[in-house]
């Protein structure tokens, strides 16, 4: 079973040949019809979850990618640097272009612990079991997972964009790091509350570079 070769090769151990993921496959449904014969267009979400797991199957995925903790927790305090095309259609496509901050003073001024939204702990320990077994529901044969993606360096470039997170960090490197400790300690509690969840796999994502570096 899929299940047990991607818990294996996710604790290191040897398998019979590498097996897969995919990260955002199900965003080009005429891929998945061309693989698995299903027109998902308009389809019912029953037919379009059917045409996911045969996919998945028929790719050997032993890895469901998820997280739960994204952009939209950090409340108003987001920047938008657009988006280029990538799923079919073009529908991710996002010209709407943005910064939060626009003079370094009000980034380092900002104290995420007072700004960012709160979150009760045991209420995220339920959120994390509850998003852990979604993921394991909705492709059963694969290793489902839980986890974070605004850490670090994904936090700082959602809340910033990249051009002011480059610019602080150069124009004074200690008070921009004072000002990332200070959205780590905001961000520390989503660690937490995983740490004392009930699930077996965890994604800890965050980007550095880009496809220009």
């Amino acid at each position: 079973m899929l299940y047990e070769k991607g818990l294996a090769a996710l604790n290191l151990e040897m398998t019979d040949r590498v097996y897969r993921t995919e990260y955002s496959v199900f965003g080009h449904p005429k891929l998945m019809e061309a693989v698995t014969g299903i027109n998902i267009k308009d389809a019912p979400p029953k037919t379009q979850l059917k045409a996911q797991r045969d996919f998945a199957a028929a790719w050997d995925y032993c890895l469901s990618w998820n997280v739960l903790i994204h952009s939209g927790h950090l409340g108003k305090y987001v920047s938008s640097m657009g988006h280029a095309v990538y799923a079919e259609g073009g529908v991710d496509r996002n010209d709407n272009r943005y910064e939060l901050f626009n003079r370094e003073e009000d980034v380092f001024a900002f104290d995420p612990l007072e700004s960012l939204p709160y979150y009760e702990e045991a209420e995220l320990i339920r959120q994390f079991e509850a998003n852990y077994r979604d993921c394991r529901n909705w492709i059963p044969d694969a290793v489902g997972m839980t986890g974070i993606y605004i850490t670090c360096m994904s936090g700082l470039i959602d809340m910033l964009g990249w051009n002011m997170l480059l610019y602080c960090a150069g124009y004074d490197p200690k008070r921009f790091g004072e000002f990332t400790e200070r959205y780590m300690r905001w961000s520390e509690r989503f660690f937490i509350a995983l740490a004392k969840s009930d699930v077996p796999v965890v994604m800890i994502h965050d980007d550095i570079v880009w496809t220009e570096g």
